[in-house]
């Protein structure tokens, strides 16, 4: 019952991004500005996906130009989306469904992980093996060892199932790049970024 009011809570777009600003500090922002400059710089000839876009926060910091593409399953994430950004291309759909038809692409999973199991994290991963060029950079929640109560607390009630510890990350997302950092939000909690063939550079 609680499992139900919190996820019904969620997705409400106006609580949804209250919710947000409430955890995600001003300087947060820095991750996004970096990432939108790196597509700017090596990326302007990709389609960027980005999968689990929500409201699509990230999208605010893109140019204009750039074949974007936000995807999700929340129809009233994506219409919000789509009022905010009319410029770019949104999309109602199950991530199981996606199909990359760009043969350059950049994939964002922000924040989307820890939300899917490790089959369809492969399954997404094995529909990238048709594309000739392609990128991905990830962002989750990671439990580390001696971790205080109060962050295994907030990531247990984080909405995700399937928050793993860094070794399990490794063994799901064979030839990443992995970097645990602290302190991204207002709350003590621990992310871990894994990319390919993409350098974010913080």
């Amino acid at each position: 019952m609680i499992e139900r009011i919190k996820q019904s809570l969620l997705s409400n777009t106006l609580i949804y991004r209250m919710f947000q600003n409430l955890l995600i500090p001003d300087d947060y922002t820095v991750i996004y500005k970096k990432l939108s400059e790196l597509i700017k710089k090596n990326f302007m000839d990709y389609t960027v996906y980005d999968l689990g876009c929500g409201d699509a926060p990230f999208a605010k910091y893109l140019d204009k130009e750039i074949n974007y593409i936000g995807i999700d399953v929340n129809i009233k994430h994506i219409q919000k989306a789509q009022k905010d950004y009319p410029h770019f291309n949104f999309e109602c759909l199950d991530l199981s469904l996606i199909e990359f038809s760009n043969q350059r692409s950049l994939i964002i999973l922000d924040g989307v992980i820890h939300h899917l199991d490790d089959e369809l994290v492969s399954c997404l991963l094995d529909k990238l093996n048709n594309i000739t060029t392609y990128s991905i950079f990830c962002k989750d929640p990671v439990y580390t060892d001696n971790q205080d109560f109060l962050s295994r607390f907030l990531m247990k009630n984080d909405g995700g199932k399937y928050i793993r510890t860094r070794s399990q990350y490794e063994d799901l997302l064979v030839g990443f790049d992995f970097k645990i950092y602290d302190s991204l939000l207002r709350i003590p909690y621990k992310h871990i970024f894994s990319s390919k063939n993409i350098d974010l550079k913080l």
